[in-house]
This record gives C-alpha cells, structure tokens and sequence, in this order.
C-alpha cells in the first residue's frame, strides 16, 4: 500500500509539473468514452478455480496535456466490472454457483505517460503506461433458494497498486475534437483479500479491456497540427487484411436444457478482396477466421453450471456491400452488411457434471467433438483513415450470427448450436485502382 501511494504520488507530480514549462491553457484535454472488460480466469491459493463473464459497457475518463512533441501524461479514471459465474472447488469438491447480486469491481485513478507515434495522414497510433490505485471489490455467494438461505464465500474489499500496458490510435473528427480507439492491458498483483472464514485469497486480478474515447483539447493538445487533408476517392480494385478480439455470445442448444456458457476473449483475423464501384459504394468477399475457448456449460437444473475446457472455431467466407459516407475525406465512416458460408468446429471437454453438487472426475466426459457447415450474415460499422494516398487504415465493430450448425455428440444424440460474435477488428487497405 506505501509503495502504491508513493509512485502514483510521484506520477501525479510528474503530470502537474510537467506542463508547467508550457502554458496549460492551450495543452490541455479532456476524453470519456466507453468499453468492455474481460477478467481472466482466477486461480486462489487452495486450488479454487472462478470463472468470469463480461458484464456490459463501462465508463472510463481522463483529464491529460500535451508536452515535448509527442509525448502526453493523463489522470485516467475508470470502472471495471465482470460477473462471477461459477466457483469451483476440486479439493471439496464442491461446485458455487454466484447470484446476481455477485460482482468483481475495481474502480481505478491512473497515471498514464503516453508516446504518440507521428504516422500516416490522419491517424496517430500511440502506446503508454500507467501505475495507479484501485479499490478492488470481490462479492461471491451461493444463490438464494427456497430451501437455503444466500451463503457468502468472500465478501471483501481491498485498495492496492495496479498497473497498465496502454496502446491505441487516435484519428481527427473536426479541429478540436478526436475519436480514439485502445487496449488496456490491466493488473492488480496480489490485492489483499480474504474470504469470510479470513483465509487469505492469494491471487492476482487482471484485465483486458478495449475502450472508445471522444477527446477534446485546446488548441496546442491536439495530436494533429492541422486538420486532416482532403483526398480524392479511388476506385477499381483493392486489398484488405484485418486482425482484432472477438466476444461470443452465450451459445443456445436446440431443443435441450444446454448452453455454451462465458467464452474468453478470442481472435478474430479477416482478409478481404474487393472493388470500390462510384463514390460510396464497395464490393468484396472476405475470409475470416475466429476462436474462441469455451470456459462453462450450464446445464440448467438439476446439475447447473459446470467448468469446460475446449473451444469453438469458425472458418467463414462472406460477401459484404459496404455504404461509404463522405469518400473524399481522410476520415470517412461506412456501414456494411454480409451473408455467407461458414464451417465450425466444436471441441469442449466439460470439467466435470456434478450431482448433488459433488464434482469428481468420474464424472468427466467429452460434450461435443465435431463441425458442420452452416451460414451466417453480419452488421458492420467503423471508419477508414488515409495513411497514404493508396494505403488505408480501417477500424470496425461487427456483429456477426450463425444460423445453426447440425452435428452430433460422441454418443450418437444431435447436437444443434448456433454462434454470436461481437468484434472489433483493425487494419490496413491497399488500392490497386486509380483516380475517380
């Protein structure tokens, strides 16, 4: 805790005096924006397993100015917050299915230091640092029934040091306001909980998170020095490759009491041919590529929630018509629909089915080893920057859903599941055509 003080003091001084050399009227900033969490799968000292979900979109803040050429220190404050789904206990062994009123929460103040890298016409990818405080909330139970009261397993708070890897782009909207896009690599090593018995918990808490952010600064803070330029739309053919994270959503088994529960963040990679047809107006067919590791099954009752070890993958050609709003400007946002075919691959081992709450690996098995082909379509938005005058840097959230995919388990019974994604991907597009 003394060293936690020290350096985020040490950092805070850093950032107020740093900009005393400059005049702070005309570097500052400000930026909000909005983002997703994902916390690792937590490991505690007697062997306990919990697995974690994604609980929606969360705030994130931060007041910073500009120094030296293309340096910036921020004061970064944000909430961070994931759904406990299942405790699992191989030493009972004892399986702990948390409520709704369970929730993992740190709520953070950071110091960032950040490098913009000086590339491309109207986009600036940059990279950082923070050190920082949070208070870190952990609240597990078992659910309420009708027979038993709620039971508390760890009830407890604790605020210690946290750290941050940081990288992201930013990209110019008008004059004084920019839009940027980030990874935050988040960890809390060894906060000091216990649970309510007072053992310690012994474990580490980290996070991935990506974040949007909306900036404005004063003049002399901005990353650009002047607005982006103006370019003329080419047109003929091009290429595009993409690499980004993907979040699948909760997978439904056809006319069975299953769910394909809490995926971990996966990759998603996507390559692209196509053809920009008049001013606004794009064609291509694009290969992708997504996995993603399945972490529990829900069984529903009587058995509930177990933890799974396996993945599903999809392999995906689509045809995509793309709408580009303002073809002559270096920024320059679009909209996008896709249908196509995709094959998948599902490989999950559940960890084990209980009975009467009692785990034992005699109650292992293989749920599903098999793949089908089925087809899908998708939602896209994002916006496309200038680096050069042929090159093209591209970012967009998609969404993307399967129809079902008709396979069988390893006992003979069909298995039906369907897949839905949400991803942000980045990337680069180059024109082979010409001039309109």
């Amino acid at each position: 805790m003394v060293i936690a003080r020290i350096a985020t003091v040490a950092l805070i001084g850093c950032f107020a005096a740093t900009p005393a050399n400059s005049d702070m009227l005309r570097d500052w900033y400000i930026s909000a924006g909005l983002g997703w969490d994902h916390a690792d799968r937590v490991t505690f000292e007697n062997g306990a397993l919990l697995e974690i979900d994604r609980r929606g979109y969360r705030p994130n803040a931060a007041l910073g100015a500009k120094f030296g050429e293309n340096w910036r220190v921020e004061l970064n404050g944000s909430i961070q917050e994931n759904t406990p789904e299942i405790l699992y206990l191989p030493s009972a062994p004892l399986e702990v299915n948390p409520d709704e009123r369970d929730v993992l929460r740190a709520s953070s103040l950071m110091a960032n230091v950040l490098r913009d890298i000086p590339i491309g016409i109207a986009w600036r990818p940059y990279v950082g640092v923070g050190i920082g405080v949070t208070n870190l909330e952990y609240r597990l139970s078992e659910t309420e029934t009708r027979v038993s009261p709620r039971i508390d397993f760890v009830d407890d708070e604790s605020t210690t040091l946290a750290f941050q890897l940081i990288g992201g782009f930013t990209v110019p909207i008008t004059r004084r306001l920019d839009l940027a896009a980030v990874y935050r690599y988040w960890k809390a090593p060894s906060p000091d909980l216990e649970d309510v018995n007072g053992a310690d918990l012994d474990i580490d808490h980290t996070v991935h998170s990506v974040w949007l952010h909306l900036r404005y600064h004063a003049p002399n803070a901005g990353v650009f020095k002047t607005p982006a330029p103006r370019r003329k739309p080419l047109r003929g053919f091009y290429v595009e490759t993409a690499i980004g994270g993907s979040f699948s959503e909760d997978s439904d088994i056809r006319d069975r009491e299953i769910v394909l529960d809490a995926y971990e963040l996966g990759p998603t990679v996507t390559a692209a041919l196509g053809y920009a047809w008049r001013n606004r107006w794009r064609f291509e067919l694009e290969g992708q590529y997504r996995t993603n590791e399945v972490e529990l099954v829900d069984f529903r009752q009587p058995v509930g929630e177990d933890p799974a070890d396996g993945h599903v993958k999809s392999y995906s050609l689509m045809a995509n018509v793309i709408h580009q709003f303002s073809p002559g400007s270096s920024v320059r946002p679009f909209f996008g629909i896709g249908y196509g075919f995709v094959h998948g691959s599902f490989d999950v081992d559940v960890f084990g089915v209980c009975r009467s709450r009692v785990c034992g690996p005699e109650f292992s098995f293989k749920h599903v080893d098999d793949d089908a082909n089925t087809t899908a379509f998708q939602l896209m938005a994002g916006f496309d920057v200038a680096v050069t005058p042929r090159a093209t840097f591209t970012a967009d959230y998609r969404w993307w859903r399967t129809y079902h995919f008709k396979m069988q388990q390893p006992d003979g019974s069909p298995y039906e599941a369907y897949l839905q994604n949400r991803s942000i991907t980045v990337g680069l597009r180059y024109s082979l055509g010409g001039e309109r």
